[in-house]
């Protein structure tokens, strides 16, 4: 999102209700190991006010700075960062 972090890992979002698809489709390529893709089941509230990046849907500002808190290390930093750049960004439209 603001390119403060390098990715060594990409995290994903599944719907509950799309477990046993996700499951079959890794299993079947092979995919269910080590590497840097992991993949979060979660609550459909991490869905709620998404954006678009690159084609990709990306969760909200508020859910991947509590995501970024969560992890922890240079994590912190960035999360830092985004809220920042966020106040910034709430504070101008005023």
């Amino acid at each position: 999102m603001q390119q403060y972090l390098f990715s060594s890992r990409i995290d994903f979002y599944i719907d509950p209700k799309d477990r046993e698809k996700w499951h079959r489709i890794l299993t079947e390529e092979g995919l269910v190991g080590k590497g840097n893709t992991r993949i979060l089941i979660e609550d459909t509230h991490v869905f709620y006010n998404t954006s678009n990046k690159n084609g990709l849907n990306v969760v909200s500002i508020p859910q991947l700075t509590v995501d970024l808190l969560e992890e922890g290390g240079v994590c912190t930093e960035a999360a830092e960062m985004l809220m920042k750049k966020e106040e910034e960004r709430f504070v101008s439209r005023k």
